[in-house]
């Protein structure tokens, strides 16, 4: 899906976060334009793009990463980067990321 999402856009990185409720962190599950290697990693809520997205269950939107004092850098050269939450009723069950090297 990830694939799809990225081609589709035009972008450089997607990846797919799924909360876990227990320990308030987020853990990426899939991915595309990272090469594999983000698969696992846990974001606390409150943390970056995608974990401040989680913790506020609002979209998080850095038209220049540079000047985000939020962001996370986890590529070289990207330079905008979209998360949002996504819910099921109430409760936060998982999260995406786009991101390009390319000013949105």
């Amino acid at each position: 899906m990830c694939e799809e999402v990225r081609t589709a856009f035009g972008l450089d990185f997607v990846r797919i976060e799924v909360a876990d409720l227990r320990t308030h962190e987020l853990v990426v599950e899939a991915e595309s334009g990272y090469g594999g290697t983000l698969v696992g990693r846990r974001i606390r809520y409150g943390e970056g793009l995608s974990g401040v997205a989680a913790s506020s269950r609002e979209p998080v939107l850095a038209n220049a990463v540079a000047r985000e004092p939020r962001y996370l850098p986890l590529r070289p050269n990207v330079r905008s980067a979209l998360s949002l939450p996504l819910r099921y009723q109430p409760e936060l069950t998982s999260g995406t990321t786009k991101s390009a090297t390319a000013v949105a």
